[in-house]
């Protein structure tokens, strides 16, 4: 009895050893079993995990990108127009000292900023009437015929005016008619409006020569609109028998303004 639990605790005690002997030689191909085994079960764990994290990585990465690209865009839109301002009254400016030779004089005649600054509050842009409602009338001081101007742009007069807010027909109005000429070849002409998304300059002789992508500027004569101030560029010209047409596109998108300035002519040479 003794001699036969003997055996068996001896036959246990073997077996645990080769037991323990094969682990131990054996366990770098264990391990490797083990890992071949996890990396079969992670694999749709991960081709899961890319095919609903990756394209919500892909969706951020992209909003991102497209919305560092309308910043960029905005600041060099910001950019166009400051140079596009100061570059018309630039060439305002050379115009007037080739003339008078007095510079100082033209640079208070265009600081303006003591006009009214308005807000836009609405725009009409129909096929009858183009103008604006601009938040200032009567109780900011604004009267008719005083014209409304955006970076040396000019936009339009004051035709109505309100206890508060005003109404500025704008120079894209058939009825606005606005001494002006091109400022490279000093062409004059009248601009007009028809109604559209581009104006004309009329009445330019056959004579004149007057060039594509030309800034047309306003000449002052007349009693409403002061001189220097822009009114488009040249798009598109068509020689006649007496007079050119002449087809004008604006600088500005008027629908994209939110704010002008109101002056009146002679308040920019006041500080003269």
């Amino acid at each position: 009895m003794f001699a036969t639990d003997k055996k068996k605790r001896l036959k246990r005690y073997v077996l645990a050893s080769v037991t323990v002997f094969l682990i131990i030689t054996q366990r770098s191909l264990i391990l490797a079993t083990l890992n071949s085994c996890v990396s079969c079960l992670a694999y749709p764990i991960l081709l899961l995990q890319r095919s609903f994290v990756q394209p919500i990585k892909n969706y951020s990465y992209r909003k991102r990108t497209i919305t560092d690209l309308q910043q960029h865009v905005a600041a060099l839109e910001e950019q166009h127009e400051l140079l596009q301002e100061e570059n018309i009254a630039l060439k305002a400016e050379r115009t007037y000292t080739d003339e008078t030779d007095e510079l100082v004089i033209f640079k208070k005649r265009f600081d303006y900023a003591n006009g009214p600054l308005a807000q836009i509050l609405s725009h009409h842009l129909a096929d009858d009437e183009q103008y604006i409602l601009v938040n200032g009338g009567k109780n900011r001081g604004v009267e008719p015929d005083m014209v409304a101007v955006y970076r040396h742009c000019l936009l339009g007069k004051v035709t109505k005016v309100y206890p508060y807010y005003s109404k500025v027909m704008l120079t894209s109005d058939k009825r606005c008619k606005v001494a002006a000429y091109c400022w490279q070849t000093n062409a004059p002409g009248i601009h007009e409006g028809t109604n559209k998304n581009t104006c004309s300059l009329n009445h330019v002789s056959h004579l004149q020569n007057v060039q594509h992508a030309d800034i047309v500027l306003s000449s002052g004569q007349g009693l409403i609109f002061p001189a220097g101030f822009a009114l488009g560029k040249v798009a598109q010209v068509e020689k006649k028998e007496l007079y050119h047409d002449v087809t004008v596109e604006p600088l500005l998108d008027i629908k994209q303004l939110k704010h002008c300035y109101i002056i009146q002519k002679g308040q920019e040479s006041i500080a003269v």
